[in-house]
């Protein structure tokens, strides 16, 4: 007879826990595939197939609820019914009773923490990929519809639009673009943290190349004949070309570690680079190491071995040169003060395809060193007062100025180009080697080096999140099934209610354990003893409300 009791108990629980579990998930993924639908990036053909994928994704947050559903439903019509006391007249304990329900709640459990760990994040992979895919449909759509498109931290706009043209073969690459858009009449910026437009420029033309590999997308972007203004110069520039190496196409599940697999947490635990947040840091951490060596060695020149050196740094245009020497250097916070004294004034010669165009003699400037942007060779600016031009190429024809900019100019040598290959540990060893005084790299490195840390924390209490809510998921389903025999002749949802409202504090607490936990303010220990709580609340329910069945 208990293998008959099993049977029956077990199949009435899976088909609740199968039914409401299926509605459950269906409910969340349509409500979470309202945002991208309304923002255009979902058709209406595309929308099943992404609640289709995303639907999975929930079972963590839904079994539990659904567990405590069919357990109250299912014990409460037994209860009720009187087969539990039938079960007893036979001899069968409350405990014989709770047998099938341990271990459909053991199986739930460990379905809920290979899901978690292995299957999920690869629905969250096939979800994310649809909505880059359909990247290309909603560019297009945008622009001929005259309105701007944001990719990551560029905004973008165009009079034309084309994408029927096949991408072309790059040679040498191991990945090959999938899609080309040809642009006409560009005008782009880029955004800073709070949503600025930082810098901005016009184009004649852009080809945009979408990449993807290894779950990520990605575009290139080559601006034709683009002028824009420096702000930090003052000038407006003109280069024929300029190439934008990579920009993640955006997608509402990058940056969060609940859309990886347990094998790739751990890999990124070990390699931090792959995490963007990060990536991004570092690139801003080179940015600044590259900047501080280059205002290095370029006081170092000035400075020479006699106190009377030069630097030669290479201009825009090709060919183009400029000499800079200074009698006397001054290291002002992250500038450099250039004063003239009785060994000459502070000069600049332009030269260009070998030749010495104009002379510009000073009586004072200030030289800075910045990285326009953190994938770009850092540049050199100078502002020079009191400004004397001579004009070879005129007869040696003088003019006088109050103030000079001179356009950014870059060391011959690549600067950055070294620190790009350096993963984070190495960048920090160099940092606190030999630029632990530079404010400003100090401060970036700090930066890094808190980011890193808070990665780690968050892999852990992403690993302790997954398994609590596992085994939350198994106590709420014995909770429900020790409720439903305690309250026979009641309504099963009154019954229902107690468990739901267990199963909502439990997720709470998890929840609200994981931010915890992840707070850089506050301690891992509380956070996961915090989220490690609501089980614990769990069990004590579970045996509480046992205890009290027994003796009645």
């Amino acid at each position: 007879m208990p293998w008959t009791i099993y049977r029956y108990t077990l199949r009435e629980l899976l088909k609740l826990l199968a039914a409401s579990a299926t509605v459950l998930v269906l409910v969340i993924g349509i409500a979470a595939a309202i945002k991208p639908l309304s923002e255009g990036l979902l058709g209406p053909g595309a929308l099943v197939k992404y609640v289709f994928y995303l639907a999975p994704t929930m079972l963590g947050f839904a079994v539990p609820f659904a567990g405590a559903f069919a357990g109250t439903l299912v014990f409460v019509r037994m209860a009720t019914d009187n087969e539990l006391v039938v079960c007893r007249a036979s001899g069968m304990s409350y405990r014989a009773m709770l047998l099938p329900v341990a271990g459909l709640g053991l199986l739930v459990m460990v379905g809920m923490l290979f899901l978690s760990n292995w299957v999920v994040p690869s629905f969250y992979k096939r979800a994310s990929g649809m909505l880059e895919q359909d990247l290309t449909h909603l560019l297009v759509s945008q622009v001929r519809l005259g309105r701007p498109v944001t990719l990551g931290d560029i905004v973008l706009y165009a009079d034309q639009v084309d994408d029927t043209r096949q991408p072309p073969v790059i040679a040498g690459s191991a990945v090959q673009p999938s899609k080309l858009i040809m642009l006409r009449g560009v005008a782009a910026g880029r955004l800073d943290e709070q949503g600025r437009l930082r810098r901005d420029c016009t184009a004649e033309a852009a080809d945009l190349l979408l990449y993807r590999a290894g779950g990520q997308s990605w575009v290139t972007m080559r601006l034709q004949n683009v002028m824009y203004y420096d702000a930090v110069r003052g000038d407006l520039l003109f280069v024929e070309q300029w190439v934008v190496p990579q920009v993640p196409v955006p997608s509402p599940f990058k940056g969060n570690l609940r859309f990886l697999s347990w094998p790739q947490l751990r890999a990124l635990a070990e390699e931090p680079e792959g995490y963007e947040p990060i990536a991004k840091q570092k690139r801003a951490l080179a940015a600044e190491v590259a900047s501080e060596r280059l205002l290095r060695l370029t006081e170092a020149g000035l400075t020479g071995r006699e106190g009377a050196g030069s630097v030669e740094l290479v201009g825009i245009g090709e060919g183009e040169w400029y000499v800079l020497r200074a009698p006397v250097v001054r290291r002002v916070g992250s500038r450099l003060e250039l004063v003239g004294g009785a060994a000459g004034p502070v000069r600049v010669e332009y030269r260009s395809g070998g030749v010495t165009q104009r002379e510009v003699e000073a009586e004072r400037g200030v030289l800075w060193v910045d990285a326009v942007e953190p994938e770009m060779e850092p540049k050199v600016h100078v502002e020079l007062e009191g400004v004397r031009i001579v004009d070879t190429r005129q007869a040696g024809r003088v003019s006088e100025q109050a103030r000079f900019v001179l356009p950014s100019a870059s060391w011959p040598e690549p600067v950055l180009g070294p620190l790009g290959t350096m993963d984070s540990e190495g960048l920090l060893r160099l940092v606190n080697r030999e630029y632990r005084d530079a404010g400003e790299v100090g401060q970036a490195a700090a930066r890094l080096g808190v980011q890193i840390r808070q990665l780690f924390t968050r892999v852990v209490t992403q690993l302790h999140e997954r398994a609590a809510l596992a085994v939350a998921g198994m106590l709420v389903l014995m909770l429900s099934a020790v409720v439903g025999m305690s309250k026979r002749g009641s309504m099963p949802l009154v019954a229902y209610f107690r468990t739901f409202v267990a199963a909502v504090i439990v997720v709470v607490i998890t929840y609200g354990g994981q931010n915890l936990a992840n707070d850089p303010d506050a301690s891992r220990a509380e956070g996961l003893a915090l989220m490690w709580s609501g089980n614990l609340l769990l069990v004590v329910a579970v045996a509480v409300t046992y205890s009290r069945l027994a003796r009645n």
